[in-house]
């Protein structure tokens, strides 16, 4: 419960700080009334649907998702995973070869979204 607080303040904080007309709620000891945790719960829920919904439309443009991708795949660390499943594969060890590109892969499609 504590903790779960605390997140909620600290969400309460971020948002606050971004968005200066913010409505703020406090109890008649000034303290901040648990309404404005609310509100700011449906502001990260909103803002969450936002950008899912930009995502899903940016996926559509297969232009926009090929050029993300191609500046996502020049990450060194993306680069060194693909090299290193190369290398497994050359080497024999297929199982650890795929399990490693099934991380690039995952590592990427994050990225890109």
């Amino acid at each position: 419960q504590a903790q779960s607080w605390a997140s909620r303040r600290a969400m309460f904080d971020f948002v606050v700080a971004k968005v200066p007309a913010f409505p703020v709620v406090k109890t008649h000891n000034n303290a901040l009334a648990d309404e404005s945790l609310n509100m700011t719960d449906a502001w990260g829920c909103a803002a969450f649907a936002k950008r899912r919904r930009r995502v899903e439309e940016m996926r559509g443009d297969e232009a926009a998702v090929a050029s993300i991708k191609s500046q996502v795949l020049k990450h060194r660390t993306l680069r060194e995973l693909e090299h290193h499943a190369k290398e497994l594969r050359e080497e024999g060890k297929l199982r650890e070869s795929k399990e490693v590109h099934d991380v690039w892969a995952r590592r990427v499609q994050q990225e890109v979204d």
